[in-house]
């Protein structure tokens, strides 16, 4: 894992700023970054959905199997709650075990983030986040903004969800420090990431229907997670078996013998 092998950032270069931009018939991406390293992401996406169906995605208690880099999610503190408006406002941390891919390396990393939730105007509806702890970040902090969408009618017909995001990794792999474009493959790295995150949006809300809601809909994708998590763990750890045995069997002279 290139996790094991990452080196500080280089000394900011002249090409490091610059502009990445993918746009689509349901959302526009926009990541920059001026002359360093930190990448602004800003997300502008449409669902055909309520707004409180998209927010509950975002402050689901358990979006393992939800999103595809969140491999399992670890504690969750309630540390505020109070009724405000027609809603609440919450501060919870969230603990979350992430995976990360760069070509074809990938690594796996912990995350730690302070949330607040906000759905005390059903007319706005927000999240705010900021990093506390991560394996593979130096900063992460960024807000949700869920507003619904209407016809001529005024009849809510779907959603716009709009993310505003910072990231600044802690340090690079040793096999991108010298790349001549590395500002270009960060924003690359934040873009992907955010597609991905949109695939699996739209993937849930394909999934609710007049049976199931939404938060059914998050149970069973959590529920699926950890079982594809625990097989895969289970996998691995017969491998790991399988060559401790044959390793033990090279050892004691054993192995590839005809008696």
């Amino acid at each position: 894992m290139w996790s094991k092998n990452v080196i500080p950032l280089p000394p900011n270069g002249e090409r490091l700023a610059g502009e990445t931009v993918d746009k689509k018939d349901n959302y526009s991406l926009l990541v920059s970054n001026a002359d360093g390293y930190l990448c602004h992401l800003q997300a502008t996406c449409h669902f055909p959905v309520a707004p409180a169906t998209v927010y509950a995605i975002f402050v689901n208690t358990d979006n393992t199997g939800v999103f595809r880099d969140i491999k399992t999610s670890g504690r969750r503190d309630v540390l505020e709650e109070k009724p405000v408006g027609q809603g609440f406002r919450r501060v919870v941390e969230v603990e979350q075990v992430g995976e990360s891919k760069v070509l074809m390396f990938h690594t796996t990393f912990t995350t730690e983030v302070r949330v607040v939730e906000d759905d005390s105007d059903p007319q706005h509806l927000t999240t705010e986040f900021e990093l506390i702890r991560s394996d593979i970040l130096n900063r992460f902090h960024g807000s949700w903004q869920v507003t619904p969408e209407t016809d001529a009618s005024g009849e809510v017909v779907g959603c716009t969800a709009v993310l505003e995001q910072d990231v600044l990794p802690r340090g690079v792999p040793a096999f991108l420090a010298n790349v001549p474009v590395l500002g270009s493959a960060l924003r690359g790295v934040v873009i992907r990431s955010a597609q991905r995150m949109i695939q699996d949006i739209e993937s849930i809300l394909s999934r609710v229907n007049d049976s199931t809601d939404i938060h059914e809909v998050l149970r069973r994708a959590a529920q699926k997670g950890h079982a594809e998590e625990a097989d895969k763990k289970a996998q691995a750890q017969q491998k790991r078996q399988h060559a401790q045995a044959a390793a033990e069997q090279k050892k004691s002279g054993r192995g590839g013998r005809f008696l």
